[in-house]
């Protein structure tokens, strides 16, 4: 089943396991895209985002001319 590792991961937080942290990225911290976590983002999503959820944020005001 495709969305079974974000189930597999949705549960493995209801049963108490800690993930390691997200990583945020963007020009200003109010505006932010996950660079790395998406797996673990998405289980957070599913089990209501719970308090406490660890992220490593970077940002810098070229940030949105990464690609071009």
């Amino acid at each position: 089943m495709p969305n079974e590792p974000f189930v597999d991961a949705a549960r493995a937080l209801i049963s108490g396991e800690r993930f390691p942290p997200l990583i945020l990225v963007g020009e200003r911290q109010d505006n932010l895209v996950c660079l790395e976590g998406h797996l673990r983002l998405t289980a957070y999503t599913l089990v209501g985002f719970p308090t406490g959820i660890e992220c490593l944020i970077g940002t810098s005001p070229t940030m949105g001319r990464w690609a071009q």
